[in-house]
């Protein structure tokens, strides 16, 4: 999985190659989903959790404990979704299909 890093600037790193992308800080799996996404990475606090459906509405938004894994049980249209993390001021994201 890739995840970008993005600072929230109107020209961070979606559409730069300027070094701010950052890989394998979380992993997701399994992709596609069923029921649950399962995100696993070095990192325990608390997060912002936003799930976007392609037209990027968010269809799901909590704040979870995120001890080194985190299981979000989605009850969601089958689809294209991008998963959103906060970790104060950075945002992490990765794109998921649930079946």
């Amino acid at each position: 999985d890739i995840w970008v890093e993005w600072d929230g600037s109107p020209d961070g790193p979606i559409l730069s190659t300027n070094g701010d992308f950052k890989t394998n800080l979380f992993t997701s799996f399994p992709n596609p989903i069923d029921d649950e996404l399962v995100l696993k990475g070095n990192y325990n606090g608390n997060v912002e959790v936003s799930i976007y459906n392609t037209l990027g509405k968010v269809v799901w938004n909590g704040e979870k404990r995120f001890d080194n894994q985190l299981k979000l049980p989605l009850s969601i249209r089958a689809g294209l979704y991008a998963c959103k993390v906060d970790i104060g001021d950075k945002a992490y994201f990765v794109k998921f299909v649930k079946k």
